[in-house]
């Protein structure tokens, strides 16, 4: 009963912080609506250059979970790894983390991988994304601070601190973790399959270098942007927003990490000399075709794998 009404509580809370962000937002174009008629597109072939990488940049993230159930001797195919991820995507898009809970069941349901073993799996991902993202974030303030003499020291201690505690993370021998107790018991087994990873050199090196191509697609897709507008942006400096705004994909308090993304890519835009206008602008045309290849893409995939029938009913 209570677990039912702090649920309620937290979809309460959850969408009053929505509705009040799409509120404001409301407000505030209303109250720019001249500046906003003002921008127009300058560069269509920029724009067909950013509609064509969104789903090149979706595809650099589904070779990562390709490569890293491989090392657990889960082979899937094309339609698996790459629609599970966009089915991941579009779940997420609706409601936060609902796309790794159907990842979890289908790994589970047709190919047995244990919980701790996806919880694993997760976390290596998760950790080398924050080494690579938050090193090309520290990279771009350093940049920008060669270029204008400005230097934003919150938003350094910020990036520096997740790369260290990252880095950290990486490196201690947690695996030797031998609890007592039966929850962190499960927990250490999680541990356990966390180190089997780090040690496996190949799908080491695999996943950094996905994560490095994923960072600069990801890097292109706001170069792209900014420039579809007109708005003048160097390729490094467009390593902020990406860098910045990739945290927003961690914190899914909100569906599609409504706000955070929003608040990350103006943030990152007034450190490079952008208004939260221009921002703004740049952010509803990511969101629009993201949106469109997403929901293309998981609705025809889901059709797919709900389709494949589990492990047991194989046999």
């Amino acid at each position: 009963m209570n677990s039912m009404l702090n649920k309620r509580f937290i979809q309460l809370v959850v969408g009053i912080v929505f509705l009040g962000l799409l509120i404001w937002i409301c407000f505030y174009v209303r109250n720019h609506l001249q500046e906003f008629r003002a921008i127009r597109v300058i560069s269509v072939i920029d724009l067909v250059i950013l509609f064509l990488l969104t789903p090149v940049y979706f595809y650099s993230q589904a070779i990562i979970l390709k490569l890293i159930l491989k090392s657990f001797g889960i082979k899937l195919k094309f339609n698996e790894w790459f629609g599970l991820t966009m089915m991941t995507m579009m779940g997420n898009f609706i409601i936060p983390f609902s796309g790794l809970g159907f990842r979890a069941l289908y790994l589970k349901r047709v190919y047995s991988f244990d919980l701790r073993h996806f919880i694993s799996t997760l976390s290596a991902i998760w950790i080398v994304n924050f080494l690579v993202f938050t090193f090309a974030g520290l990279f771009a303030l350093i940049f920008i601070w060669r270029q204008s003499h400005s230097f934003d020291l919150k938003t350094a201690l910020f990036l520096g601190i997740v790369f260290l505690f990252a880095l950290i993370f990486w490196f201690t021998p947690l695996g030797k973790f031998k609890p007592k107790n039966k929850f962190l018991k499960r927990f250490s087994l999680i541990l356990k399959s966390w180190q089997k990873i780090k040690r496996d050199r190949k799908l080491v090196i695999g996943l950094i270098y996905w994560s490095i191509v994923e960072l600069f697609l990801f890097v292109m897709t706001f170069y792209f942007a900014f420039r579809t507008f007109g708005f003048n942006i160097s390729f490094i400096d467009a390593f902020l927003p990406a860098s910045l705004t990739n945290f927003s994909y961690f914190v899914r308090l909100l569906p599609a990490s409504f706000g955070l993304y929003e608040g990350a890519i103006i943030y990152a835009s007034k450190l490079l000399g952008f208004t939260a206008v221009q921002a703004l602008t740049v952010t509803a045309l990511t969101r629009l075709i993201t949106f469109i290849w997403i929901f293309s893409l998981g609705l025809t995939f889901s059709y797919l794998l709900t389709k494949k029938p589990s492990k047991k009913s194989a046999d």
